[in-house]
């Protein structure tokens, strides 16, 4: 069992929940219906004990991600279908389907809109829900979706041509406000949604049931299992609804244009609960995203605070089994609690979220769940929640599982579905081609010239143009800014160039004097060419990286920097290409110098992320340093790159990537995941705990077709993988 007790005047997350959770009485909107004695004081809070999520209820300790699939899993599912939700039947299957309308100018020309009736058991049953689908038009591919309940169709879009759901009064775009459609287009995710009233009218009280709803539920018409009165294991509404869902993945994986393997089940309040029972189930949802679900749904029963077992058995007893009623006042007798259902989705990714103004919901329930269920996904070798602190409002946190708590009132926003698009960018974003722009490439490059001359403006913008014209794969464009010198007027850093003395840059060669004068020109004339490059690539609908080379041992005069005039003992070497322009990452201060350049980089630029290029040059420590303190070292430089890309990106309200180009053998034999180790890069390490989203596997300045990408794909499974190819040609130096 895991003890709670009343900690929370020793810890400050609880602390602030205790305010704010006291206030919400005051300011937050009261429920017509709410008991007259729910608990809003954490004080009164008792004392529990949850069941542990790794011993079965026969006291078994479960230890390996097996056991647990093979025995513990099933059994919390058992006890959930039998206490909670109710046991779904064993109804005969047999999907069919008819397109009803189509739309190919959605939502001003971005989607492809369509109708599909789907009747899961077969037409004669005339049992059907319509599939409501947005289809982004630029799609290069099968698209991810996200899959929810709604209220009625008509209510997602205010368009008066969608047809209207039965059994739903919405009015035309009531619920647009929860489905942000351009903004999920946009983003490259499809749309599927039903009404929930197709196979079950909600009884609880919802403006958008209709004039029908004291109807018998319409799906316990074929119901070969239905009594009167219901028996106790008797499936309740969240149990058809969610098996509603099942059914619309089954229409889904008949859609060309879906990608049913990254199929996303999201819900608001009690269709988030539905969510989570939905994807407890059937793991074909990728990925189960609660907003504000409260009791029944992500929070712990046994806190009984807000929306009580009690409290929402009466008012929504239709919602559950029977056999629910009894744990009323009585939580700590059920076997389970919500931290066993959200464990239940292990190893695929969930996401929970609360609002400061939702004390029915109990946000600090809804945490605690996500937390106390984390330990499940470490036994799958990744993390969930970092912390068994709460984090403050408007701040997205955690890996596998994903927790964030918004400022505001129960509803589902903009601001959190930015939080989710973010969450499955991370982890469901599969395709890209990604093209990587050298720092000199605008200093250098004009349209129809040999060599060096002589950029404006426009130069840079066609450069971009040659890459995201219509009709390229280009999804991804990432601009180098730094070589140890910084490529823009840095604070932080040396402008390249401006450590040359007078008589250094007479002997430049012409190439690179004008590169300089280039440089110059730019920014003399308030023009910063860099962030053009970003501009247009996002402009034409590219994501933009800035990419960061983090050691560089050229050793010319106009790549040296002032911090290593001031600290020579900081280079590796004293010779170029031998440790002369390379800094030791073993020093502290060496590590710190480059984070405060990442994020002065990544502050300074309006991008969608940064790319760690540890390819050129892979010299980072002595060799007298043992390999598990290279690890150790690089591994803080990482989670701090990780944390200071959160802070700007909790600042510019959506997540900032962080890639990793790997290192480099100096093309004496294919980069591997051991010999990027033996240097201090452990790439697998990163990518379990969340730090990087994406890594490349390229070769150093040549082309090589022995990349071992299969090396990578196995020490790599949980996020994109792309193997890189140079443009260098010849004996590796030619260009």
């Amino acid at each position: 069992m895991i003890s709670q007790k009343r900690r929370y005047a020793r810890e400050s997350s609880c602390r602030w929940a205790v305010t704010s959770l006291l206030l919400l009485v005051v300011l937050g909107p009261l429920r017509a219906q709410e008991p007259a004695d729910t608990n809003y004081d954490e004080s009164l809070v008792p004392a529990y004990e949850l069941p542990d999520p790794l011993v079965t209820f026969d006291g078994q300790g479960i230890t390996d991600s097996e056991t647990w699939l093979a025995v513990r899993r099933p059994e919390i599912l058992s006890v959930f279908a039998e206490q909670v939700y109710g046991v779904t039947p064993r109804l005969p299957v047999r999907l069919e389907s008819e397109l009803l309308d189509t739309r190919a100018d959605a939502l001003e020309g971005k989607a492809t809109r369509k109708t599909i009736r789907v009747w899961p058991l077969g037409k004669e049953t005339g049992l059907a829900i319509d599939l409501l689908i947005y289809l982004p038009n630029s799609a290069r591919g099968p698209s991810p979706v996200f899959l929810g309940l709604n209220y009625g169709n008509q209510g997602v879009e205010a368009d008066p041509s969608i047809r209207r759901s039965r059994n739903s009064s919405a009015r035309p775009g009531e619920q647009a406000h929860r489905w942000p459609l351009s903004t999920i287009i946009d983003r490259g995710y499809a749309v599927a949604t039903f009404h929930g009233g197709d196979l079950e009218l909600d009884r609880h009280g919802s403006g958008c049931v209709g004039p029908d709803a004291a109807v018998r539920p319409l799906l316990d018409d074929v119901d070969p299992s239905r009594s009167e009165p219901r028996a106790g294991n008797h499936w309740g509404s969240i149990g058809k609804w969610a098996w509603g869902l099942s059914r619309a993945a089954d229409a889904l994986e008949q859609e060309p244009a879906i990608d049913s393997s990254r199929i996303i089940v999201l819900g608001h309040s009690r269709t988030a609960k539905t969510a989570l029972w939905a994807a407890a189930n059937d793991d074909r949802f990728a990925m189960a995203i609660s907003n504000n679900s409260g009791q029944g749904g992500a929070a712990l029963g046994r806190r009984v605070f807000g929306e009580t077992v009690a409290a929402s058995y009466s008012l929504s007893g239709s919602w559950y089994c029977p056999n629910y009623e009894q744990y009323g006042g009585n939580e700590s007798s059920l076997p389970v609690d919500s931290h066993l259902l959200l464990a239940t989705i292990a190893p695929r990714r969930v996401y929970v979220a609360s609002a400061t103004q939702d004390g029915w919901a109990d946000p600090r329930g809804e945490f605690l769940a996500a937390w106390h269920a984390s330990k499940v996904w470490e036994l799958f070798g990744v993390t969930g929640l970092p912390s068994e602190r709460m984090p403050e409002p408007q701040t997205s946190i955690g890996h596998f599982v994903g927790y964030h708590l918004r400022e505001g009132e129960h509803e589902i926003t903009p601001w959190d579905w930015n939080r989710y698009l973010d969450f499955a960018d991370r982890h469901l974003r599969r395709r890209r081609v990604l093209y990587n722009f050298d720092g000199d490439s605008c200093l250098s490059t004009k349209a129809h010239s040999r060599g060096p001359v002589a950029v404006d403006e426009e130069d840079v913008r066609t450069l971009i143009d040659e890459v995201a014209y219509p009709g390229s794969r280009v999804d991804t464009v990432l601009v180098c800014i730094n070589a140890q010198v910084m490529y823009y007027p840095s604070e932080v850093g040396t402008l390249r160039g401006t450590r040359s003395t007078a008589a250094e840059r007479e002997a430049w060669p012409p190439s690179e004097q004008q590169r300089f004068a280039n440089l110059q020109a730019f920014f003399d004339n308030d023009i910063d060419p860099y962030a053009i490059m970003l501009e247009e690539s996002r402009r034409k609908g590219r994501e933009a990286l800035l990419t960061f080379r983090m050691n560089d041992d050229h050793g010319n005069d106009f790549l040296r920097t002032r911090f290593q005039e001031e600290h020579p003992e900081f280079r590796l070497g004293d010779q170029p290409y031998r440790g002369l322009g390379a800094l030791d990452f073993g020093i502290a201060e060496v590590r710190s110098h480059v984070v405060d350049l990442i994020a002065e980089a990544v502050n300074r630029y309006e991008c969608d992320g940064i790319e760690l290029d540890f390819n050129r040059f892979p010299s980072f420590f002595r060799a007298e340093l043992v390999q598990e303190e290279r690890v150790a070292r690089m591994n803080e430089l990482v989670q701090e790159v990780r944390r200071r890309l959160d802070e700007i990106g909790a600042r510019r309200d959506r997540r900032l990537i962080l890639a990793v180009r790997v290192p480099s053998n100096y093309g004496s034999s294919p980069p591997t995941p051991d010999s990027a180790r033996a240097i201090g890069c452990d790439v697998a390490h990163w990518t379990r705990h969340g730090w990087v989203d994406f890594v490349t596997v390229s070769e150093f300045l040549f082309e090589r077709g022995d990349l071992p990408l299969a090396q990578w794909r196995e020490a790599l499974p949980l996020v994109p993988l792309y193997g890189g190819i140079e443009c260098t040609r010849g004996g590796g130096m030619r260009n």
